[in-house]
């Protein structure tokens, strides 16, 4: 599952609980109109009660943030990343590994950031170096081996050549499964 991959990267990064819960449900908001306003205060406040503001305030600003493959080329560290910056790139960055470790790439060729879209070119070179940059030596190592084992896949993906389907959980819709881990999350003991 996509979103528990996602939260165990980032918990072996060692990241703090909020980072690891704003993880597990960085795709809270897609689908609800994602940008600014147009979120329902009321979605907010349902993943704000039983997780706290900090974890649906880093969700909301990961929903919200535009990436693009300008946000890891040649970005060093001028100027360095603010707190709230970092823990939004490792989300993505934990995203966007996720998807190589299980293929999940290939049922959404479509998905942004798997190619620079002015090119049609993988940029996942920019990645690697990404993690590398933020001080997360064997995190880059473990993503580039699991980019080398797609490595056909992935040009088929880049094309647009991979299925389109899309695997869900047995019975369950995408808002169903991320309301009942909001709910199963909130019966977790958590101190932020």
């Amino acid at each position: 599952m996509h979103l528990v991959g996602v939260a165990s990267i980032l918990v072996n990064a060692r990241q703090p609980t909020a980072v690891i819960a704003a993880g597990l449900l960085h795709s809270a908001y897609l689908g609800r109109g994602r940008k600014g306003s147009r979120i329902n205060r009321i979605h907010r406040m349902q993943i704000a009660e039983p997780l706290g503001q900090k974890v649906e305030e880093i969700i909301y600003a990961y929903s919200n943030r535009n990436w693009s493959v300008h946000d890891f080329r040649d970005l060093g560290d001028n100027p360095p990343l603010t707190t709230d910056d970092r823990q939004l790139y490792l989300i993505k960055l934990a995203d966007i590994h996720e998807e190589f470790l299980d293929a999940g790439y290939l049922y959404q060729p479509g998905k942004k950031l798997l190619r620079d879209e002015d090119t049609n070119k993988s940029w996942l070179q920019d990645v690697g170096k990404r993690i590398s940059t933020l001080g997360y030596e064997s995190w880059a190592q473990e993503f580039q081996l699991a980019v080398d084992s797609n490595k056909g896949n992935i040009l088929d993906a880049i094309r647009g050549k991979a299925s389109s389907s899309c695997i869900q959980a047995a019975g369950l819709s995408d808002s169903h499964l991320k309301n009942r881990l909001i709910r199963w999350l909130a019966r977790v003991e958590f101190s932020f």
